[in-house]
């Protein structure tokens, strides 16, 4: 029955061939990104203790997660050799009693450099999505709007991507992620769209969805032994954040605790009680 809709829904097409390969396919700008930041000091005994324990956690996740259902989606093996993952975490989620998949992933790589090519609005361009928060640019500039993409005083398509907040537990405070919405056509030229939320996760604990920020954090050495991880969850479609919330905040609540402490988030929850 599922495959005789796939036949004839160009969404359902495309979702299954994403579902089938990931975006991890198209990692191969990472290369690029190896030139881009700086060479990672070597690692002590303490960081390697400590992405150990990382892998651990990670594996020790199970596939289900209160009402949600997890089913593996292992990473290709030409995505693990670009990423060279220390910890992953790829899976297709669905809600029972409720239609719709998530395709939720946590990837930590013990190398800033692996993680610039998994960065939304790279990696889905070079394999045929077009960025709409970069429509949204073009059509500023048509209406005469002074728009100058990565230019000081004007807005780049990072700038205007839509934000989504969700909570990781109690103690553990809110997480931003970036909402990007990525179209393109399908096999029979309708169009084919596409939502992605997604953010990066330094080692003391912080979110951003700045790739800027990434780079910053890459000249400072401590940080950068010890890695970055990126959260991303993609859904059919662009629903309305409002649309998609409760579930979403939902299956990231889902995940156990001790994966964001292990990241740091428990370092970074205390540095924020002691401010206030």
């Amino acid at each position: 029955m599922s495959s005789d809709r796939s036949r004839t829904n160009p969404n359902a097409v495309a979702w299954n061939g994403l579902m089938r390969s990931g975006p991890w396919l198209a990692l191969g700008v990472a290369v690029a990104f190896s030139i881009w930041l700086p060479l990672p000091p070597s690692r002590s005994q303490e960081v390697d203790a400590r992405h150990g324990m990382i892998k651990t956690v990670f594996e020790r996740v199970p596939l289900r997660l209160d009402d949600w259902v997890g089913e593996e989606a292992p990473l290709t093996p030409s995505a693990v050799e670009l990423l060279r993952p220390n910890a992953a975490i790829s899976r297709t989620y669905r809600r029972l009693g409720t239609p719709g998949n998530y395709n939720f992933s946590l990837i930590h790589c013990s190398d800033f450099r692996d993680m610039g090519g998994h960065y939304p609005p790279v990696c889905y361009p070079a394999h045929g999505w077009t960025l709409e928060s970069e429509t949204r640019l073009l059509r500023d500039l048509w209406s005469g709007e002074s728009v100058r993409s990565g230019s000081e005083g004007g807005r780049s398509a990072e700038d205007v991507v839509e934000t989504a907040r969700i909570r990781l537990g109690e103690g553990l405070g809110d997480a931003d992620l970036a909402i990007y919405r990525f179209s393109r056509a399908g096999s029979d030229l309708q169009e084919v769209r596409m939502t992605v939320l997604s953010a990066f996760v330094l080692p003391d604990g912080r979110w951003t969805r700045s790739l800027r920020e990434i780079r910053d954090a890459a000249g400072r050495r401590r940080i950068t032994a010890e890695g970055v991880a990126q959260v991303q969850i993609a859904v059919a479609g662009w629903p309305a954040w409002e649309a998609i919330e409760e579930p979403v905040g939902s299956l990231v609540g889902g995940i156990p605790e001790s994966v964001w402490r292990s990241l740091g988030a428990a370092e970074r929850s205390m540095e924020a009680n002691s401010d206030e």
